[in-house]
């Protein structure tokens, strides 16, 4: 595996792949250029997962729930800690200054929470809908 795959695979997911030992400009540019095959891949098996449990009779919404979930692990809920900081943000009472100082806390407030809500309900939902229409396209360039 090259140093550049090696280190797109181990900062967006959970896959133990380890870190380059040593990192500079020219394989953290590798790394941008794979990152959209590691999400084409993450893509692949979310559609994968979605199709087993559809065909196994899982309710849509329920699979759509379980593929959420499982993504949100494989990838350490990465872009999720950044909606939610980025709600909690625009929230918030004060100027730029506080903005920054909630986002940087590391608890969640009510704005981060009411963001995950209704941004990971959607995506379930969307992925059951999609899933009864046999449309698995969209879930693998979602991922991009």
């Amino acid at each position: 595996m090259s140093r550049g795959l090696q280190l797109a695979v181990s900062w967006l997911t959970v896959l133990p792949v380890g870190t380059p030992v040593q990192t500079d400009r020219n394989i953290a540019r590798q790394a941008l250029y794979w990152a959209p095959v590691v999400g084409a891949g993450l893509g692949l098996l979310a559609a994968g997962l979605l199709t087993a449990l559809h065909a196994l009779g899982t309710p849509s919404l329920l699979a759509g729930l379980a593929v959420v979930a499982a993504l949100a692990g494989l990838t350490r809920g990465m872009h999720l800690d950044g909606l939610a900081d980025t709600a909690d943000g625009l929230g918030c009472y004060g100027g730029p200054q506080r903005a920054l100082d909630v986002m940087r806390d590391g608890a969640t407030g009510p704005f981060g929470v009411v963001a995950l809500v209704l941004v990971l309900s959607t995506q379930a939902a969307a992925l059951g809908a999609l899933v009864e229409t046999g449309r698995l396209i969209p879930v693998v360039l979602a991922m991009l």
